[in-house]
């Protein structure tokens, strides 16, 4: 996958494939990586945890 220095959004990144994308993402070198979910807290430590803004 080439998403060097792209920006990537994901919705529904709390759990399943939605954190899975995020955390590729981080790994791949996207130059940022913004998640959305509609579980605050659950979103806050996915995005802690693989280094994505929520």
């Amino acid at each position: 996958m080439i998403v060097d220095n792209k920006v990537v959004v994901i919705t529904g990144a709390a759990s399943g494939i939605g954190r899975a994308l995020a955390e590729r993402f981080v790994k791949e070198g996207a130059a940022k990586v913004f998640i959305a979910d509609i579980s605050e807290q659950k979103l806050k430590q996915v995005a802690e945890e693989v280094g994505a803004t929520p």
